[in-house]
């Protein structure tokens, strides 16, 4: 009887996964075009976006798996604009949108800067009577929230003391960097419904050269790993931050994937002197140990990509120079597709501009011009 029932739990686990990927397909429906590629094609599927593609320098970008849109935030000290607009692409009608303004470098001064009550900097600015997160390189740090309500940016706000000049409106130097970029990490969370922005009421909840990821068993923490030996989670309703354990190698813009297989966070680590990965880091979740996986076969080289899960392969993907690379869990082998899907996809270009569509059953990819493209798994289900 006790084993009869231990089936049946599992079978209603399983029940309830199959229900909600197939309400996910009743809600939104498929895009003729990207559903229609066949197996590993590879196909540009919109360009021309008037936004700032200086947005995209080194950031990254989410699925909103609620509203079936891609979304985009970042920018950093790549121009002295500072762009902070957020982007939405609608993968229904295939079409970006600019979804709040850039807040012109002018605006980044003490005066305006978002702060504790205490004067800790929160890496925001406030304009037009609104809290808006500072520009920044985001990297990994963009994660949707489980429940789809908001986009969680948990990179901290740096390049405060860069001196490079920026220019002015009617083309007179306006300054230095470090006199308008003023920094912080609070932890900020946007709205795509309202397109608003809100921030903790602590300081010290984001981190710079951030990871972050989220597990639908704890959906309302979020966890960051970042540069200067940052390991913690952060509850994004109360802003309670806990430790989490450490390990030495995985900082520096890698990128951290959650694994629905056995409930874990891998770490696909990187650096600029390292070409391939040579290991990949597993955070068990429930337990919260650290193990590391041995990398074999043709890996790639994942500085600052991002490496994301393909639930119908279930397997874990990329893009590198050009080429489409996946790992499979089970085998621990890395594959490398052998056809060159474009020359130009190099790390600088692609950045973490690449996310996995489960309605549509394909890979899209974002380079530094807006171009957005869509790939099918070389051996789609």
């Amino acid at each position: 009887m006790k084993t009869n029932l231990i089936y049946l739990f599992i079978f209603l686990l399983n029940s309830n996964n199959l229900l909600h990927a197939e309400t996910l397909k009743l809600k939104h429906s498929p895009n003729p075009i990207i559903k229609e590629l066949n197996a590993g094609e590879f196909k540009l599927i919109n360009s021309g976006h008037k936004g700032d593609k200086n947005v995209l320098a080194f950031s990254g970008l989410v699925y909103d798996h609620k509203r079936h849109t891609l979304l985009a935030f970042g920018g950093g000290h790549a121009t002295g604009l500072f762009p902070n607009s957020v982007h939405s692409f609608n993968l229904t009608t295939l079409t970006w949108k600019q979804l709040t303004p850039d807040v012109p470098p002018i605006e980044y001064s003490d005066k305006n800067a978002v702060m504790t009550k205490d004067g800790k900097k929160l890496g925001g600015v406030i304009f037009k009577g609104k809290p808006s997160p500072g520009s920044r390189h985001t990297y990994d740090g963009l994660t949707m929230s489980v429940d789809g309500s908001v986009m969680i940016c948990a990179q901290a706000q740096e390049f405060i003391g860069a001196a490079r000049s920026m220019p002015k409106p009617n083309g007179k130097k306006a300054g230095f960097y470090r006199d308008f970029y003023k920094g912080g990490n609070g932890l900020w969370l946007f709205d795509p419904d309202t397109s608003t922005w809100k921030v903790s009421t602590p300081a010290g909840l984001a981190a710079g050269y951030c990871l972050s990821e989220s597990t639908p068993k704890q959906p309302d923490w979020i966890y960051i790993i970042g540069h200067k030996n940052v390991f913690h989670k952060v509850n994004i309703k109360t802003f309670e931050k806990r430790k989490i354990k450490s390990i030495h190698g995985v900082q520096g813009t890698p990128s951290m994937t959650y694994n629905p297989l056995d409930e874990s966070f891998l770490v696909f680590p990187c650096g600029s002197r390292q070409k391939n990965i040579t290991k990949i880091f597993r955070y068990d979740i429930q337990k919260e140990t650290w193990t590391t996986i041995p990398a074999a076969g043709e890996s790639p080289n994942t500085y600052n990509i991002n490496v994301v899960y393909d639930s119908a392969q279930k397997v874990f993907c990329c893009f590198n120079n050009g080429y489409f690379f996946y790992w499979n869990p089970i085998e621990k082998m890395w594959y490398k597709h052998d056809k060159l899907l474009e020359e130009s996809f190099t790390a600088k270009r692609m950045g973490h501009h690449h996310i996995y569509d489960p309605i549509n059953n394909a890979h899209l990819l974002v380079t530094g011009r807006w171009n957005t493209y869509a790939f099918k798994f070389p051996t789609a289900k």
